[in-house]
């Protein structure tokens, strides 16, 4: 693996910082070490940090000369980094470093995802507290863990952490817009007691793996109609003839902001049925390839025929029809859009997770909504259908969403910051996907304050998948934004 691949980008600092985080392990639950890297900066820095018992850091940077009476401005970023490679790749998330490099204008990595969500933004903020020579209000940078398992480090942080005035995130792989609200996040997690029966000796088994799907970030792509592997597993399953097969296995996804993009499935059946249910699986297959032709045209669907092997067994049949008719009911989606060009969901959900266990299965499903009231419906949507079908279910989490706050005093000094250094006009946006900012807005309410908040960030594509790519020419324009804020925000 090369180093200083970066080498020759401008700035300098800013690519310097983001290579150094690339070689450091930092998925999501396993960011002690990153988190170290953050303090070891902060006191060779001389700034004054916190770190609390979720691996947060806050550091402190005092105002520079003639800024000490205007308002302190709070910079944030997430440590963590969403884990996700093609399946062909061998690499352990948690010991290497990612591979990366540069192609066609992008840094990439390769196979893996690369990080720079939020890798980008966390080097932002040490190249902007490392340039000595920038004039300065009093600034926090807050550098916060587990946002990408549903902002569990944000969660934890005290909520007096957050006593700056202006706050600007750096979670947004958008170049183009300024982002001033994004949508509440939750997760049901919902469980099914299974019954099985052993399978008998000299049975055929058929493993069958979904795969080349999009996949994509659950808020950001959930409107655009990319296939859901679970529920695409489901409608192979469905094709299956009455009574000639039993299900032994079915799992799909990996994490609740991503749309499966991968399933796999074990079906069983006596011998003399085999034949028949391998055409029957071909049949659905070529049906289904079909369907998906347009959404989903690299689909690939493989089934491998063996010998079931000694102590296998299936799920009952009313065991079976159970799980499936959950899976195959429960919404997949944007339930409501926001807009009459239909770019973006107000309200959506994703059946994100799909594990058996011997006695037990778990279907994890998230939804997103920037309005609370249609939160509130699509949780009791999935809850009540899943009761429904015999499933326990659970909300494990829920975070608020942030808010558009009309009254802001920062936004209006940001616009012609933004227009000046990028020559254009900035979008003002609103997104269906979860930041951080809803978290800290929610906190901050509940001890009497209302945050002034924008979001900036790089250009990055694909992010949460291993096709994520970070636009280099995105990086200085950010930077010097940044600058500019810092020198004359008021």
């Amino acid at each position: 693996m090369s180093t200083n691949v970066l080498c020759g980008l401008e700035p300098q600092s800013v690519f310097s910082y983001f290579e150094q985080l690339t070689r450091i392990p930092r998925g999501s639950g396993n960011e002690k070490a990153v988190s170290d890297y953050i303090i070891a900066y902060a006191e060779q820095h001389g700034y004054r940090w916190e770190r609390d018992e979720a691996n947060n850091v806050k550091l402190y940077a005092p105002a520079t000369s003639g800024y000490e009476n205007r308002k302190s401005i709070v910079l944030q970023a997430h440590l963590d980094m969403v884990c996700a490679k093609d399946p062909d790749v061998a690499f352990d998330f948690k010991t290497q470093p990612i591979d990366i490099y540069v192609e066609d204008g992008f840094v990439k990595a390769h196979g893996t995802t690369l990080g720079a969500d939020d890798g980008a933004g966390v080097a932002m903020i040490l190249a902007l507290l490392d340039d000595r020579t920038l004039p300065h209000p009093p600034v926090q940078a807050i550098f916060t863990t587990g946002e990408e398992i549903l902002f569990v480090g944000a969660e934890a942080m005290d909520a007096h952490w957050l006593d700056g005035d202006y706050y600007i995130g750096l979670d947004y792989s958008n170049n183009k817009k300024i982002l001033v609200s994004a949508a509440g996040v939750s997760v049901l997690q919902c469980t099914l007691t299974l019954e099985r029966a052993p399978v008998p000796v000299g049975w055929t088994a058929f493993d069958v793996t979904v795969s080349g799907m999009q996949g994509g970030h659950s808020g950001n792509t959930i409107h655009m109609d990319r296939g859901n592997a679970v529920k695409v597993m489901e409608e192979i399953l469905a094709g299956l003839p009455a009574g000639l097969a039993s299900l032994a296995d079915i799992s799909a996804g990996t994490l609740i902001n991503i749309i499966p993009a991968h399933a796999e499935a074990v079906v069983v059946c006596p011998p003399e049925h085999a034949d028949t249910v391998r055409t029957a699986l071909d049949a659905r297959i070529a049906l289904l390839k079909e369907v998906y032709r347009h959404t989903e045209p690299q689909l690939t669907i493989t089934v491998s025929q063996r010998s079931a092997g000694d102590g296998m067994t299936v799920l009952t049949p009313a065991c079976a029809e159970k799980l499936l008719r959950f899976v195959r009911l429960c919404y997949v989606g944007a339930w409501r859009m926001a807009d009459d060009t239909y770019s973006r969901a107000e309200c959506s959900a994703n059946p994100a997770i799909l594990r058996l266990e011997q006695t037990e299965a778990k279907f994890t499903l998230s939804a997103r909504s920037n309005s609370e009231y249609l939160h509130d419906q699509i949780i009791a949507h999935q809850s009540e259908l899943a009761a429904l079908c015999g499933w326990k279910a659970e909300l494990e989490s829920r975070a608020g969403a942030w808010e558009y706050n009309a009254a802001s005093q920062l936004l209006p000094q940001v616009i012609p910051i933004f227009r000046e250094v990028t020559g254009r006009e900035p979008e003002i946006a609103q997104i269906h996907a979860g930041v951080e900012g809803g978290v800290f807005d929610t906190k901050a309410r509940e001890i009497g304050r209302r945050l002034d908040m924008v979001n900036l960030g790089v250009m990055n594509y694909d992010v949460h998948t291993p096709r994520e790519r970070m636009e280099i020419d995105s990086v200085k324009p950010l930077y010097e934004m940044l600058r500019q804020i810092l020198m004359t925000v008021e």
